[in-house]
């Protein structure tokens, strides 16, 4: 039996047995060299060297396992990096059987460019928003069996990501699969052979709704900068100056990870952003004395003024369909009441006053770490009624 010797630009020594696959580690090194005994030489390997009679006659299934052959291809490399990336190489080790969907490098340096400027390797996956869509990501490459079969049929396929299915489909020389997206994934090489399963190589990262959703959001503007940025809500911007709660508006309504190359907002929030036209009706209420933000110019004023705008804001992004009536605890620890329009799928907006709820004129104006709701008052804590009640 020969044994094939590899000496590495390192001046490394290996000894290839004849498992031969590359994913299935045939090679081993020499760890301590040049023990020299009486009747010879002991070289220390780091493996069991195996010859083609004894893989045949103890059954040995040397075939690799869907996590050997991602990270024993050469065209998988990133594959394999994404997968310890997103924290799923052991889930994928742990796979009784399945198909792999698994794009090549090429694929993967594709999707980096529709990332952007800001994502050119894995390494600026470096956060828990990130690395969770990237899990998601993975989870959709991969098919569990269905009806005990890795088998392709055309149709609709189940994936590891609950609720997201992807599309197979025959495109003549083959298979091809479709995703939340128009492209469709093409098959390099099908039906490699694994431990635990099929690994099918293929030319595009597939992407569920959920990572659809996140590229757009890279291009869109922070929840501070949407509400502010809205031409019937310039008294709101500048009522947001007056009180110095621009920035801290921001900070309230985005935690920002200072080690992470990219944003990352992990606590989204809730806007209720009144109108000017909300605005106006305030001064109104308040008297003459009061025309604009600018008349709020005294401490008491400007700390009053600083509760209401936080009375608009709550935590958590909460889209419209997701409305519930019931009472919210705003930023400001206040509570306002988000109230059932009764024989409407619509809401309205209760504060102290008991009497004028707020309607939500423009739902659902999404930013990437939350989501407005423009309405048509400004609403008001208990202090802002004391206030008002005081200057009668």
């Amino acid at each position: 039996m020969d044994l094939g010797v590899i000496v590495t630009e390192d001046g490394d020594v290996q000894i290839q047995d004849a498992t031969k696959l590359a994913e299935t580690n045939p090679v081993s090194n020499v760890t301590q060299a040049n023990n020299y005994a009486d009747n010879g030489i002991v070289h220390f390997v780091d493996k069991v060297l195996l010859p083609e009679a004894a893989i045949e006659a103890l059954n040995f299934d040397t075939r690799p396992t869907l996590l050997e052959w991602a990270k024993g291809s050469d065209d998988l490399s990133l594959f394999a990096v994404a997968l310890d990336t997103a924290g799923l190489a052991g889930a994928i080790m742990e796979l009784d059987t399945a198909r792999v969907l698994a794009p090549n490098d090429q694929a993967f340096e594709d999707l980096f460019d529709a990332l952007g400027d800001d994502y050119n390797s894995f390494e600026d996956f470096d956060n828990e928003v990130e690395k969770s869509l990237l899990s998601e990501i993975l989870k959709y490459h991969v098919l569990p069996p269905a009806n005990a079969s890795t088998d392709l049929v055309v149709g609709p396929a189940v994936t590891l990501l609950e609720d997201n299915l992807v599309e197979v489909s025959a495109d003549g020389t083959g298979f091809a699969f479709g995703d939340a997206t128009p492209t469709t994934a093409s098959t390099i090489t099908a039906d490699i052979d694994a431990k635990n399963g099929v690994v099918d190589i293929i030319d595009k990262v597939l992407l569920p709704q959920s990572a659809l959703d996140f590229i757009a959001l890279l291009g869109s503007d922070d929840l501070a900068t949407t509400v502010t940025s809205s031409p019937q809500l310039s008294i709101l911007a500048e009522a947001l100056t007056a009180t110095d709660l621009a920035d801290t508006f921001a900070d309230i309504t985005n935690v920002q990870d200072t080690t992470a190359t990219n944003f990352s907002y992990f606590n989204p929030a809730t806007v209720f952003a009144p109108t000017d036209a909300a605005f106006t009706d305030l001064f109104t209420a308040l008297g003459p004395d009061y025309t604009s933000i600018a008349s709020f110019d005294t401490d008491e004023e400007k700390e009053l003024l600083s509760e209401i705008l936080l009375y608009h804001v709550v935590a958590g992004k909460i889209a419209s369909a997701d409305l519930e009536a019931g009472m919210v605890t705003t930023v400001s620890e206040n509570d306002i009441e988000i109230i059932s329009v009764i024989g409407t799928d619509n809401f309205v907006i209760g504060d102290a006053t008991n009497d004028v709820n707020a309607n939500i004129t423009t739902p659902d104006v999404f930013a990437r770490n939350g989501v407005a709701h423009i309405i048509d008052k400004v609403l008001l804590p208990k202090s802002a009624i004391d206030f008002i009640n005081d200057m009668e």
